[in-house]
């Protein structure tokens, strides 16, 4: 008997997971390129130039997908309104440092964030949070100088909002 009740236990969790992906799962068999195509045009065609700050305090989420979305985020701005028309700064507070922290040994997050960088994305690192969860960010951050710490991540928000920055929290 518990053997049956654990094979309909079994059924039972597959058809939830079946049921949720199919309610909520992204249709793979779209062609990039039929959907790019169909797609070209819409949308507003030429931005005005931006600053914008975006506010991470948050950790990694799921194998990292949180940190692999906010990059995908950073990238697609710089490409919709042109790095040339862009002052895009990254403040990381709290756990938004483990983004510098997992880039050290994930050489694609690494990668990605160096892309940015050449594109005039600036990574800041909270004093405060250095100081408080004990992060030497020379050697536990991936690429941060001196010109990369913030004293007070609230307080640069605050000061790059009254130089004309706007703020975005993903």
């Amino acid at each position: 008997m518990p053997a049956r009740l654990l094979a309909i236990a079994a059924l039972a969790a597959g058809l939830t997971v079946a049921g949720y992906a199919a309610a909520f799962g992204i249709n793979a068999h779209h062609d990039r390129a039929r959907l790019e195509s169909e797609l070209a045009g819409l949308g507003r065609g030429v931005y005005s130039p931006q600053k914008v700050v975006y506010h991470v305090d948050y950790g990694s989420g799921w194998r990292g997908r949180a940190y692999e979305e906010l990059l995908s985020a950073l990238d697609n701005h710089v490409k919709a309104v042109g790095a040339d028309k862009m002052s895009l700064v990254v403040m990381l507070q709290g756990s938004g440092a483990d983004l510098l922290v997992s880039a050290k040994s994930t050489p694609r997050l690494a990668q990605r964030i160096d892309a940015l960088r050449r594109q005039g994305v600036r990574f800041l690192v909270c004093r405060n949070t250095l100081l408080g969860r004990l992060i030497d960010p020379f050697s536990d951050l991936y690429g941060v100088t001196e010109r990369d710490i913030a004293t007070a991540a609230v307080a640069e928000l605050v000061a790059l909002q009254q130089e004309g920055y706007l703020y975005l929290h993903l």
